[in-house]
């Protein structure tokens, strides 16, 4: 059932414009405000009383419910449940894939990496995508490397902030990535430049005691070593370009070269 105004012969659809006369006729409040500025002695409009008083009333206007709707809503909810079920179950999923507790990083690092694995310095968080896989996919495009998903064996962002030499670190990530193939891994490198206007550094992957190591063998550059490189996480020193490269495996190896 609904109720009309019968000066303008529309629903009541808002309460609150709702005005009840003395005689106990309803009106919307515009009808009856525009009905007493058009005329000196005012009726009610319905039963033609003399100047009767007014005021606000408060109805309840929302139709009932039927029988269909009441189902039809029920389906809606039910739908609405699973779609949240299915949202939790991706965020799970996706926070287990993004946030590797310290034990699988640590085994997917002690497994073989230093021919398939980079790391990306000073990725901005805003680059980021969910999963993160699709963050590496959209550099890959960026740079026109022909890269897909099954190209790509484990990536994880890696919090050691030695590796970000950036003064707002705060804003950045680095992230680990290894791939399937070498090719791949070589195709990313040799395309590096690409993302320097973003700050991006791209490296080969380096082992914490790899990384120790190359820091230790820095001081052979004050013995008139010119370079000093890592080449598949072994660290190498060379006194002069075109000169025989020396494979440094240990800190003793450094010292001997240094005593030359």
């Amino acid at each position: 059932m609904s109720l009309e105004c019968s000066i303008c012969l529309e629903d009541f659809k808002n309460s609150l414009d709702v005005h009840s006369t003395d005689c106990g006729h309803i009106f919307h409040k515009e009808c009856l405000d525009r009905c007493k500025s058009n005329t000196s002695s005012f009726a009610c409009p319905q039963c033609r009383k003399l100047n009767p008083k007014s005021h606000k009333i408060y109805l309840n206007l929302e139709q009932p419910k039927t029988e269909e709707d009441v189902e039809q809503l029920k389906a809606q909810l039910m739908l609405a449940e699973l779609k949240l079920q299915e949202m939790n179950k991706t965020v799970q999923t996706e926070e287990k894939s993004s946030n590797l507790s310290c034990q699988m990083i640590s085994e997917v690092l002690n497994s073989p990496f230093e021919l398939k694995g980079i790391i990306m310095k000073g990725v901005s968080k805003s680059d980021i995508k969910t999963p993160l896989i699709e963050t590496i996919l959209m550099f890959a495009n960026i740079m026109k490397i022909p890269c897909e998903r099954s190209d790509i064996e484990t990536v994880f962002i890696f919090d050691r902030k030695f590796f970000l030499r950036t003064q707002n670190y705060n804003d950045k990530v680095n992230i680990v990535v290894k791939f399937k193939t070498q090719k791949m891994k070589d195709l990313f490198l040799s395309n590096k430049k690409i993302l320097s206007p973003r700050g991006i550094i791209f490296n080969e992957f380096v082992d914490q005691d790899t990384n120790a190591l190359f820091e230790y063998a820095k001081s052979l550059l004050s013995a008139k070593y010119k370079h000093i490189f890592c080449r598949h996480n072994s660290i190498f020193a060379q006194k002069d370009d075109g000169d025989i490269s020396h494979h440094i495996s240990n800190k003793n190896d450094v010292d001997m070269l240094m005593s030359l």
